[in-house]
């Protein structure tokens, strides 16, 4: 399954059905021509055919290491692209004003966001704000992937961001690794185990 794009604050949806097509808004090249300004303050030059390359964070909450592969997938396209990326921990992150753009990426646990991400979101939610942002969740899976009900915390922090675009990728579910309310809760659940990761899809949506 591709990744599904969803309406967000401040973000153009894609066309479609909701799978990734022409019309999706990733955090790559071409939407980042809207960058408000480079590193220096001056406005980054932006025309017909013109790529305007910048700084860009990545910031991803994972706990068991899947959704940052995911991460890493969006980081090398980007880089592909031109851009400088700096790849840190949401505990690690004391400031984004350094950075031109976001990408804000976090598996659900039992239907919410990392704690991680959402701590971040809380200390630095002016400043993600004041420049584009875009998030990422992963979670659902097996085939066809589910849950696929967005949880209530990524429209809240889409909308604290003013997220430009939010992107939901099916996970990868391995029994190894996880703790009693984890194996729980998959019990619960039935979740088949597997990885059902697209990182096809990922790299598309990061373009």
């Amino acid at each position: 399954m591709r990744g599904v794009t969803a309406d967000s604050p401040g973000a153009a949806a894609a066309a479609g059905d909701g799978d990734l097509g022409p019309g999706h808004r990733g955090p790559g090249r071409r939407t980042l021509e809207g960058s408000r300004s480079g590193r220096d303050g001056a406005p980054v030059p932006v025309g017909p055919g013109e790529v305007a390359y910048v700084r860009v964070l990545v910031s991803v909450a994972s706990r068991h290491g899947a959704t940052r592969e995911m991460g890493a997938v969006v980081a090398e396209e980007l880089r592909d692209g031109g851009h400088e990326v700096a790849e840190v921990e949401p505990e690690d992150v004391e400031r984004v004003d350094g950075y031109d753009a976001v990408v804000l990426g976090s598996a659900v646990y039992v239907g919410r966001l990392a704690l991680g991400l959402r701590a971040l979101v809380d200390r630095q939610g002016g400043q993600l704000r004041a420049r584009p942002v875009w998030l990422f969740w992963s979670g659902p899976v097996g085939d066809p992937p589910v849950p696929m009900t967005v949880p209530d915390d990524v429209t809240e922090v889409a909308r604290v961001v003013d997220a430009r675009g939010v992107a939901v990728f099916p996970g990868r579910l391995e029994r190894r690794g996880l703790d009693l309310a984890e194996r729980a809760l998959v019990a619960l659940t039935r979740a088949e185990p597997g990885d059902y990761r697209d990182m096809e899809a990922v790299r598309a949506w990061a373009r």
